[in-house]
């Protein structure tokens, strides 16, 4: 194996882990936001039997929801992921025949490296809505708690 096609496995192994960081990501703000449901539940379940500041508190949890569902939407939202190199592209470049395969695999891992940086910045918006989710979930366990506390 010559060092281009090392670095090759390397690129195209980093291409895939970034795949499966970006489902992981998403599979975590989905449960966030079903948990974040949860607890809307059971604010509205508390709240009805509670008296004192317990509907200032029920809006308190419902408005957090609505942040961890703003901040789920980041986490979701659709970006250009970037994938390369292109099959079109690469395929001319076969076609061509110009190109040796050490240069064409070279190639490759140029297009591919530049995909990997690109997609880095998306992974990492990501994961700050999901920190921005995790903090809204504090927030409504935080209230729905001073709720069970303020309601006994």
């Amino acid at each position: 194996m010559t060092g281009v096609e090392a670095l090759y496995d390397i690129a195209r192994a980093q291409t895939e882990e970034q795949s499966r960081r970006r489902q992981h990501l998403n599979t975590i703000a989905s449960g966030l936001l079903a948990f974040s449901g949860a607890l809307v539940a059971a604010t509205t379940i508390l709240a009805k039997d509670a008296g004192g500041n317990s509907e200032a508190l029920a809006v308190g949890v419902g408005v957090a929801f609505l942040l961890t569902a703003g901040c789920v939407f980041g986490v979701f939202k659709p970006r250009i992921w970037d994938i390369q190199p292109p099959l079109p592209l690469m395929l001319r470049h076969v076609m061509n025949g110009e190109s040796g395969d050490e240069e064409l695999i070279g190639w490759a891992v140029n297009q591919m490296s530049r995909a990997i940086a690109n997609n880095e910045v998306i992974l990492g918006q990501k994961a700050g809505w999901l920190t921005r989710a995790y903090l809204s979930i504090g927030a409504q366990v935080t209230l729905l708690g001073a709720l069970v506390v303020f309601s006994v």
